[in-house]
């Protein structure tokens, strides 16, 4: 398979046999090895008495896709269907897998990019011309919003300053903007119209 992320690989189940062979990030259904150049995968369940010839369903989140709850009721439906032999996948069975791969596909972003406005350590500016500083990064803040009446250009190193000099990030007036920072270092601006100017900088942290 042309483009192969392992990290989209959600499961693999063996409907002949009503077995499940891999599971992200669940003991014992995750693999022993990747070989990214011919993209082989081993898996560390056991497939003793499995064959060739035996039905898989692979799941994969391909770019673009979608991996929701619409594709787990697709999987149920398909194992419902299918004439498996004696002992193989019931109605329970078919319960269970479901079961455990909603619970393993609830994925909650990291707290750094699901972040909320720290209105507590906001500042605004009134009389922003030349380069000063505008805001000390606080500490975990990865990010800020910035807003201004007139353009302005920022710099997001500790000494600063700003300037018009290709190496600072420019803000347009009007819509606010998020742009990242590094914590304990500062954010400085300066007009760039030659008029004082009133800027707002809003840090974010993440969400408790």
């Amino acid at each position: 398979m042309t483009g192969f992320d392992l990290r989209r690989l959600l499961g693999v189940f063996n409907l002949t046999r009503a077995a499940i062979l891999y599971v992200p990030g669940t003991a014992g259904l995750g693999h022993t090895a990747f070989n990214g150049s011919t993209n082989v995968l081993t898996l560390s369940a056991d497939t003793t008495g499995h064959a060739n010839s035996d039905a898989l369903v692979v799941m994969y989140d391909k770019p673009g896709g979608d991996a929701s709850d619409s594709k787990l009721e697709e999987l149920r439906a398909l194992l419902a269907a299918l004439p498996l032999p004696t002992g193989a996948a019931t109605e329970t069975k078919v319960e269970a897998l479901r079961a455990l791969l909603a619970g393993t596909l609830k994925v909650a972003p990291p707290a750094d990019q699901d972040p909320v406005f720290n209105h507590a350590a906001g500042v605004k500016l009134t009389g922003v011309n030349a380069s000063v500083k505008l805001l000390d990064v606080p500490a975990d803040c990865k990010y800020v919003r910035i807003s201004c009446e007139s353009d302005i250009v920022v710099n997001t190193t500790a000494a600063g300053p700003a300037a018009d000099d290709g190496k600072s990030i420019r803000i347009a007036a009007g819509p606010a903007e998020v742009i990242p920072v590094v914590s304990g270092a500062a954010v400085w601006g300066m007009s760039l119209s030659g008029v004082a100017t009133t800027v707002r900088v809003t840090p974010l942290k993440a969400r408790a």
